[in-house]
């Protein structure tokens, strides 16, 4: 039996990092379906802090809607609303956080930039807007100044520490340092000892290092916390196929796209598994379905 093309594990890695929730886990709020959000049980977003007391209602209503504006995924009128808040109350610190939100939403990184540095500027301890830069800079490919911004948001929040070192994991596996990425999912679990994405972002980093018994189990975990998030099947059913066991592979490849069934890297990649066992029918049938979907 031959194994699935070179580069198998690789899209396997590029789709569940399409499929994780990045902004909704570092705190920030780029338009995800609700299903997935509620999947990685985020943190309290900054769209429920406090506001100050000097907040004037009508900058709160403002915020508000821009919040549902951008929930609906209408990005120009949420910047719209935000702005008003901003022009309405130029000090409240969350309506510039949730303007850098936006911003990141329509990939106008330097603009997001600012808007957390406005939001850090006038509540020092804004965790949220720290997370928000840091992901922003990891998204900028400045991973020294994102690796700053988690580290400060640990300082600044420890009852939400897990969130901040996820973020910082998820960039030292961005530069291929595996050793500090799987100290940091670490930390993230011993804060968050329910935290799926922790477990699966240290499972993709064992892999890396050659370690696929611990990547196991740490997928194997990571599904048991969330049975209902497609993106560790699809982890964890490539490290089947790398573990030459495409029979186990296909149910989870199976169980992902009951769960995303819209997907089409989905059908691909178990179309390609099919090919592995000499099922062509089935292959053929998978990705003509990852065809259609594209």
């Amino acid at each position: 039996m031959r194994r699935p093309y070179p580069n198998f594990w690789r899209v396997v890695v590029d789709c569940t990092l399409r499929l994780l929730p990045l902004v909704v886990v570092l705190g920030c709020s780029r338009s995800e379906p609700p299903e997935k959000q509620s999947a990685q049980q985020p943190p309290k977003s900054s769209a429920e802090l406090p506001t100050s007391p000097a907040t004037l209602p009508e900058a709160i209503a403002a915020r508000e809607l821009g919040k549902a504006c951008l929930k609906a995924v209408n990005p120009a009128k949420a910047l719209a609303a935000f702005d008003e808040a901003i022009r309405l109350d130029p000090n409240y610190a969350d309506a510039y956080c949730q303007r850098g939100n936006t911003y990141f939403d329509l990939e106008q990184f330097d603009k997001a930039i600012a808007d957390f540095d406005a939001a850090i500027r006038l509540d020092p301890k804004l965790f949220e807007a720290y997370c928000n830069r840091g992901l922003v800079y990891s998204e900028k490919g400045q991973f020294e100044k994102a690796i700053a911004d988690y580290t400060q948001a640990v300082e600044v929040k420890p009852s939400e520490a897990e969130v901040a070192y996820r973020g910082r994991a998820n960039v030292h596996v961005t530069m291929r340092q595996f050793d500090k990425a799987i100290e940091d999912f670490g930390k993230a679990i011993q804060a968050k000892e329910t935290c799926g994405a922790a477990y699966g972002g240290r499972g993709m980093a064992y892999f890396e290092k050659g370690e696929l018994g611990k990547a196991m189990a740490d997928c194997t975990r990571a599904i048991e916390l969330e049975p209902k998030n497609s993106q560790w099947f699809t982890q964890r059913a490539g490290l089947y196929s790398q573990s030459n066991d495409p029979k186990h592979a296909i149910d989870d490849f199976s169980e992902a796209i009951r769960l995303d069934p819209e997907n089409p890297v989905l059908y691909q990649l178990r179309g390609h598994t099919y090919q592995a066992l000499g099922e062509k029918a089935l292959a053929e049938a998978d990705l003509a379905k990852a065809k259609q979907l594209k």
